[in-house]
């Protein structure tokens, strides 16, 4: 018998991952706020439930790729919840980049219902989700990933179990998110920079991505720079909602996190000027502007 997968948040990932299910043969269930990201689900074979706890109810396995933690307090762990609904035994997936303590939170509300809860925050962005290439840095009840793997398999590339303990996941998650946020900002400057010195930034993508100054952010994001296309891929409001989380932990642990304030400021200067719904990588147009150059944006 198909196993039956549950899908809640069908933002621009969310929306990837149940039409992979969908793609890879699993009966799959979808929830979300908006009707019309459920209707087009309905429409390439999924099904329709009508509520969270519906959703609950019909899924093996449920994935949560809900914005944040207070949706996952209302959707997932609220009385009309996804929790309230499955059953016991049921694996339910936390997608959402969130703070450990918070997975943590969720894992008591799941093992008051006897469900089995996977920390499964994602990377691979709109691209990922939609090719089903993600990478999922795992953590919790390794026989749960174990049992979920075919499951995971048919939605990410790489999947990554990063320990025992609810969080760990969101661990790793948050240091990428780190690197990343940081990464941006370094494009940004190096762009401005080649700009005023008069270089092809054409060229200049293709020497850097065979140098060692290569990075994700560089290969990715250069071309809809180039394009002066920055429609939404990865929204510079979610990247400095995942960087609160990540100066949080460094203050909870003592870890002085100097370069990742400093890329925190630039991005909610970039906020405060409009851009915060953009992709991250519209944080150019900032210091383009700090540069003196004049606007070239078409996005």
């Amino acid at each position: 018998m198909r196993s039956c997968v549950g899908v809640i948040g069908l933002g621009s990932m969310g929306l990837g991952i149940a039409r992979n299910l969908v793609k890879a043969g699993f009966e799959v269930w979808a929830c979300d706020l908006r009707p019309e990201p459920v209707q087009q689900l309905v429409a390439e074979g999924a099904r329709a439930a009508a509520s969270p706890r519906e959703l609950g109810e019909r899924g093996d396995f449920i994935f949560s790729v809900l914005l944040n933690f207070p949706q996952i307090l209302q959707a997932v762990m609220g009385d009309g919840g996804v929790l309230a609904g499955m059953r016991p035994g049921g694996i339910l997936f936390i997608c959402s980049t969130i703070s450990p303590a918070e997975v943590q939170s969720v894992g008591e509300a799941a093992v008051a219902r006897r469900v089995r809860l996977l920390d499964a925050p994602m990377s691979g962005g709109v691209r990922g989700a939609t090719a089903g290439t993600l990478t999922f840095m795992l953590a919790g009840d390794r026989q749960a990933f174990e049992a979920a793997r075919p499951v995971l398999e048919a939605v990410g590339k790489n999947l990554y179990f990063c320990g025992d303990r609810l969080g760990d996941g969101q661990t790793v998650k948050m240091i990428n998110q780190l690197l990343v946020s940081a990464g941006y900002v370094a494009m940004a400057e190096a762009v401005v920079l080649a700009e005023k010195s008069g270089l092809d930034l054409s060229l200049l993508f293709e020497v850097i991505k065979n140098s060692a100054g290569d990075s994700w952010v560089w290969r990715d994001k250069l071309p809809t720079v180039i394009a002066r296309d920055y429609s939404t891929r990865g929204a510079l409001d979610i990247q400095i909602k995942d960087m609160d989380i990540v100066l949080q932990t460094g203050r909870r642990l003592g870890v002085p996190l100097l370069l990742g304030a400093l890329v925190h400021q630039v991005n909610l200067i970039a906020q405060s000027k409009g851009m915060g719904r953009e992709d991250a990588s519209a944080v150019v147009k900032l210091i383009e502007d700090w540069a003196g150059l004049p606007s070239a944006d078409q996005g």
